[in-house]
């Protein structure tokens, strides 16, 4: 059943979401001049939605393209995705990183050489 709504409860409707709407673009405006003036960098819609997957698959075409994708590059790409690949871009900060490198210092990866030998071993092992 299609509800009827009087000319007035559809102006104030309308009034409410134009309401809504400018509150969320003067939040908008604020983001954008708040980077003018050194802070947080204004980030679209798009850019929010873009993981860290999407990043390095995007970083190994471009490796591809130059003749640059290796072995140790793809062994590293492959752990890093497989922590990080469903994180939002906007959201990987270095502190997060940070922690990652000591979670994996822990797990005794000390250099990159050890992380492409201990990826070669566990897919040899699968």
């Amino acid at each position: 059943m299609v509800e009827s709504w009087s000319a007035s409860e559809a102006c104030n409707a309308l009034v409410v979401v134009m309401y809504l709407f400018g509150r969320w673009l003067k939040h908008r405006l604020g983001e954008i001049a708040a980077e003018k003036h050194g802070g947080r960098p204004f980030i679209g819609p798009q850019q929010e939605r873009v993981t860290v997957g999407e990043l390095l698959d995007g970083l190994k075409n471009d490796y591809k393209l130059r003749d640059k994708f290796t072995c140790k590059v793809e062994s590293v790409m492959e752990l890093l995705r497989s922590h990080f690949g469903t994180w939002k871009a906007v959201e990987l900060t270095s502190e997060a990183v940070g922690k990652y490198i000591e979670n994996l210092r822990e797990e005794g990866y000390d250099n990159s050489t050890k992380i492409t030998e201990r990826n070669s071993s566990a897919r040899r092992s699968r």
